[in-house]
């Protein structure tokens, strides 16, 4: 696992050299239900993931798990987004979310640099709804 979490690590910092905007990503193969392994090897999914996705953050690159949803959609707890207005794929994700019966929490990450904190929070409220298309 540490080779894997390594050689993606790579990965990321080559994506950030030449300029590229993500990665794919894919889990090694998972036990099938009822495995006793299987919780305790999602969970170290989930850990991975977040600690690379961190990672690629931090150099401006995305990690992309979108061929994989289907893996971890009943086991979405919560959603953390940093930003709402960058490009992303947002309806694609929320579509996804809404599909699968998602019903916990999108919490946001709003950057310093938002000094009209309850302005933002109406943007996003609308941003929500829009992704949602509840508008």
């Amino acid at each position: 696992m540490k080779k894997n979490i390594e050689g993606t690590r790579q990965y990321l910092q080559l994506a950030a050299d030449i300029g590229a905007i993500g990665i794919l990503v894919f889990p090694n193969a998972l036990p099938r239900e009822g495995d006793m392994e299987r919780k305790r090897i999602l969970e170290q999914i989930g850990k991975s993931v977040s600690e690379l996705a961190t990672f690629g953050y931090n150099l401006g690159v995305q990690l992309r798990l979108e061929e994989q949803f289907n893996l971890v959609k009943g086991r979405i707890g919560n959603v953390h987004l940093r930003e709402l207005f960058t490009g992303d794929p947002w309806r694609k994700l929320f579509n996804l979310l809404s599909e699968s019966g998602y019903e916990g929490y999108c919490d946001i990450e709003l950057s310093e640099q938002s000094c009209e904190l309850v302005r933002m929070m109406k943007n996003y409220r609308v941003g929500f709804l829009a992704l949602q298309n509840a508008l």
